[in-house]
């Protein structure tokens, strides 16, 4: 599915990227997540990881859109507030 994901996207002409945790579950920025039989578990190395992909992606998004003209206020101060960590946890 992932291969299949890439081409089509590539194909469309999308600037698109695809992250992949390895030894990583389901919940894996949850903290509590504590269900290796439900394949439920938390990783703080993959989170801390996603965490800098997301931070990295928004600041992309919100660069290009302020060049643009097209950032809006409140994505860039929630963006200063880092108030889009909730998101995956407050870590």
């Amino acid at each position: 599915q992932v291969n299949a994901f890439c081409q089509e996207m590539t194909a469309a002409k999308c600037d698109w990227q695809v992250h992949m945790y390895g030894n990583t579950q389901h919940g894996f920025t949850n903290p509590q997540a504590h269900d290796k039989s439900a394949g439920i578990v938390y990783n703080a190395k993959s989170t801390c990881r996603a965490l800098q992909s997301m931070t990295d992606f928004l600041e992309a998004k919100i660069i290009i859109a302020t060049i643009n003209g097209t950032a809006t206020t409140p994505l860039i101060t929630a963006l200063q507030n880092n108030a889009f960590i909730g998101l995956i946890g407050e870590y």
